[in-house]
């Protein structure tokens, strides 16, 4: 139930935020800082559906890989959007995708060493759009 919660506020909340009209490199950019501020926002709930993963049934364990497959999805639709509309370069969009997730995923994993460096969830956002952009961007 905490999980579907979770992937239900997650995907709604970057739904209303990324506009349909909106360029691939403006939807990219807000998907990212959703996410970002979701996790920050529920830290405690997307650390414990990550590290607790491993024990969960097999079912439970494949919804929530599912929940997370989910994002990487929209990362990686909105790659191929910016590759059809002639803004990114045609990479691939699953690897992309991939990278992009697991940078969205430090930030929630890894908050303490983040803190320590005084680093904001701003800060961070600006620094993961950064990096995208200057991969994915033609």
């Amino acid at each position: 139930m905490m999980m579907h919660h979770l992937r239900t506020a997650v995907l709604q909340t970057m739904e209303s935020y990324i506009r349909p009209e909106a360029d691939a490199s403006e939807k990219l950019e807000m998907m990212i800082r959703v996410h970002l501020y979701l996790s920050e926002a529920m830290q405690p709930l997307f650390y414990f559906s990550y590290m607790e993963t491993k024990n969960m049934s097999k079912s439970q364990r494949d919804m929530v890989i599912a929940d997370s497959d989910a994002t990487e999805k929209i990362i990686a639709d909105i790659v191929r959007e910016g590759t059809q509309e002639g803004i990114f370069k045609n990479v691939s969009p699953d690897m992309s995708a991939g990278v992009i997730k697991a940078m969205l995923q430090e930030w929630y994993l890894k908050r303490k060493k983040y803190a320590k460096r005084d680093v904001s969830v701003d800060q961070y956002a600006d620094f993961v759009q950064n990096a995208a952009m200057s991969f994915l961007k033609k």
